[in-house]
């Protein structure tokens, strides 16, 4: 659990823990499980967007 919490910290997720949980709760269901993964996957996705627009600024400031 903890390595899993890990990458949704990683990825900037307020809701990190709660969503590890989510994950390897065995009585959640399928549904409440694939949302929780694609948030992850959109803030991972946001984060690379947001690094890249920031380095494409800087270089651009330089």
């Amino acid at each position: 659990q903890e390595a899993l919490q890990k990458l949704f910290k990683n990825s900037g997720d307020k809701k990190a823990e709660e969503r590890a949980k989510i994950i390897l709760a065995t009585d959640q269901d399928l549904e409440e499980k694939t949302r929780a993964l694609m948030a992850l996957k959109q803030r991972r996705k946001d984060k690379l967007l947001q690094f890249l627009t920031l380095r494409k600024y800087r270089i651009k400031v330089h």
